[in-house]
Formats: structure tokens, C-alpha cells, sequence
């Protein structure tokens, strides 16, 4: 009943996503607008796409590497099964990834969870450095009068700068009391779950041994450094994988506030829009960066968006789907997740 309502709401919101992008355009137009792009530049823009995912592979090795040295190509699998899951509802990749390296390389699972929250973390942070410059340099677009469904754009950027600020800024007061006061954070967090049901202070408990054993790597400098600048090139990647695309549909902006603008706006509406595999939500994005704010046509914006987010999908998919070949996986071994997940609560609990 759980998975069943997930998807339900899922889909409800990837419907609702969708129509906002795709009401003002009839279907005819949409397909006719696809003869006009020049499909060269999609060579490029997968490129990109997969250096990005070979920057965070590397990424994720470092941040592995306390727990257990793991060769590069041992993390592609995991990596693009675990993108792949994300078509599921809830986004379940994330649970994905670990249950396989644990699997493969008996890596801890509660560890290998703790290397996805970090991360999320410097995700975080490389995105609030991009927010910044453009609230820097590019404030006047933002300052454009578009509107979403009733609320600015300036506002809607805004209200999740500061959300994503105090979440980051949480996590990082989180990380330094378990790196440095450990056994007093720990102390704490023990008071503060005993008056809970027994339910929610196991999963309290459990979380809190999850990110404690996963945050050691950051106390070593040099890894630090690598994990920033590898998080650096990802973000890089992720943004300069759009840009052919703009070449390709020959948009009026090309400026490199254009392509932040778009990344900013594509974060946003796939974080507050938990749709599977990103559909809809993409589109959305895509659709209030280039139309609403940069004022291309609407037409050219939505056939971006659909173009952009096939080929994301492409690549994840058919990376992805290898690899379930290549290692002989199938889905209900990984719909095994949640049972592994179960099994090491009650294996915290006993050692409790």
C-alpha cells in the first residue's frame, strides 16, 4: 500500500508538471519543432552528460575510501543502477547504490548511505555557490517579473536559497559535533529519541549511526580538497551539458547567465517536485528558465526541455540497463533493499 500510494502521488505531480509545461502547446507543433534542431550538437551534450557521471564516481571512491578502497570501475555499476532506480517512485536509486556496493564489496551498509547524504552535501553546496553568483551578477533576471503558478521567480528562488542554506548549515553543525564531539552528540541525540515512541527513536538511533559512520573522510585535508574539486568539475559538467543544446534549438541568449539561470531554475523544480525519473519536473524548469525568465519562445523552451531530458535519460537509461546485463541483476534482488535495510536496523538495535 505504501509503494502503490507513492507512485500514485508521483505520478499526480509528473501529470500536473507536465500539463504546465505542455498546455499552450499542441502535439502537431511539438513534433513539427523537432525537424529544426540540429542533432550534431546532442554528441557534445552526452559528453558532458557522462563526464559528469565519471566525476562523481570518482567523488564517490574518496568518500568510500575510509570503509574500503574500491576500483573505479566496481562504482560504475552501482552508480548508474542506482540513477536508473530513480524511475521508481520515492526515488529509490539512493537505496539502490548502497545495497549493491554492500553487496559487491561488503562495504557497511549504514556506511555506504552515509557516503550518498555527503554527497547530497557538497550537491548542496556547489548549487549555493551558483545561486550566489547569480544573485551577484545576474540579479536584474531574476528580477524580470516572471511568475510560477501565482509566486515570482524571485521569490520561489529566494524561499529555497534559504531553505537549502539552513539545511546545509544543520548538516554542517551536524558533522562537526560527530567529528569532533562525538560521544556528547551522541549522548544528546540518545536523550533527546528515549522519549519517543520505540518506533521513531530505532529509526533516530539508526540514522544517527548511519552519518556517523560515513563523515571520517572529512577530517583528512587532502581528501577534502579532492572531494571539492571533483564536485566542482560534476557541477561543471552538468552545466555545460546544456549548452550545445542551446546551439542546437539556435536560441536567442547564449550567455553563460542563460545557462546558470536554467541550472538554478532545473535544481529547483526537481527538488520541490518529487516526481519519478524527474519527469515533468525538468520540464518545468526548463520551461520557467528559458521562457519566462529569458523570454525565448515557449515552443523552442518546452521541445528544449523534452530533447534535454531524453538524453539525460538516455544515457542513464542505457547505463544503467547494461549493467543489470553485465551483472546478472534483476528487480526483485533489488527490491531487496528495504528488507537489507530492515535487517541492519535490528542489527544496530541488538548492538544497542
Amino acid at each position: 500500500m505504501k509503494k502503490t500510494r507513492q507512485l500514485i502521488i508521483g505520478l499526480t505531480i509528473t501529470l500536473g508538471a507536465l500539463y504546465y509545461t505542455l498546455h499552450n502547446i499542441s502535439l502537431d507543433e511539438l513534433i513539427e519543432s523537432f525537424k529544426g534542431v540540429h542533432y550534431f550538437y546532442l554528441v557534445p551534450a552526452t559528453v558532458f552528460i557522462i563526464l559528469s557521471f565519471i566525476f562523481r564516481i570518482f567523488r564517490w571512491q574518496i568518500l568510500l575510501s575510509p570503509v574500503r578502497k574500491i576500483p573505479l570501475f566496481g562504482l560504475f555499476s552501482p552508480m548508474m543502477v542506482g540513477y536508473m532506480g530513480n524511475i521508481l517512485p520515492a526515488r529509490a536509486g539512493d537505496i539502490f547504490r548502497p545495497y549493491l556496493i554492500s553487496q559487491r564489496y561488503e562495504v557497511p551498509f549504514s556506511s555506504s548511505i552515509a557516503t550518498i547524504v555527503l554527497e547530497r552535501l557538497f550537491d548542496v553546496l556547489g548549487l549555493l555557490v551558483i545561486f550566489i553568483w547569480c544573485f551577484i551578477f545576474y540579479s536584474d533576471l531574476f528580477n524580470s517579473g516572471a511568475m510560477v503558478s501565482g509566486v515570482s521567480v524571485e521569490t520561489l528562488a529566494v524561499k529555497f536559497g534559504e531553505l537549502a542554506t539552513l539545511v546545509l548549515c544543520i548538516i554542517l553543525v551536524l558533522i562537526y559535533f560527530l567529528l569532533y564531539q562525538e560521544q556528547r552528540f551522541l549522548r544528546g541525540v540518545h536523550a533527546f529519541s528515549r522519549h519517543l515512541p520505540a518506533r521513531w527513536h530505532d529509526k533516530v538511533e539508526f540514522v544517527v549511526q548511519e552519518f556517523r559512520l560515513g563523515v571520517v573522510i572529512l577530517k583528512s585535508f587532502p581528501a577534502l580538497i579532492k572531494i571539492v574539486l571533483f564536485t566542482a568539475l560534476e557541477w561543471l559538467a552538468n552545466i555545460f551539458s546544456m549548452y550545445p543544446l542551446y546551439w542546437a534549438y539556435e536560441l536567442e541568449n547564449k550567455t553563460l547567465g542563460s545557462l546558470l539561470i536554467l541550472t538554478v531554475m532545473i535544481a529547483i523544480f526537481v527538488t520541490i517536485l518529487p516526481t519519478p525519473a524527474l519527469l515533468g519536473a525538468f520540464n518545468a524548469g526548463v520551461l520557467v528558465a528559458l521562457h519566462e525568465i529569458m523570454h525565448e519562445s515557449e515552443l523552442a523552451a518546452v521541445g528544449f526541455g523534452m530533447v534535454g531530458y531524453g538524453l539525460n535519460f538516455l544515457v542513464i537509461f542505457l547505463g544503467g540497463f547494461y549493467f543489470v546485463l553485465h551483472d546478472h541483476l534483476s528487480l526483485s534482488q533489488l527490491m531487496k533493499t528495504e528488507v537489507t535495510r530492515e535487517l541492519e536496523l535490528k542489527r544496530l538495535e541488538h548492538e544497542n
